[in-house]
């Protein structure tokens, strides 16, 4: 297997495959981000903020 690896490097798919798993994660932040919008609440939205920070 190491010629193989030599020869193509690092296989792409495992970042194909873990990629939408974190965009779907940060499409779920949606919501709670526009509902604490809705009432104001600027301390939530920063923590939220940083949690999208962190998925990204």
């Amino acid at each position: 297997m190491g010629l193989i690896d030599d020869l193509f490097g690092k296989s792409p798919f495992g970042t194909l495959v873990e990629h939408p798993k974190k965009f779907h994660e940060c499409i779920e932040m949606i919501m709670p981000l526009m509902e604490t919008l809705a009432q104001e609440n600027f301390e939530e939205i920063r923590c939220l903020h940083d949690t999208v920070s962190e998925l990204e």
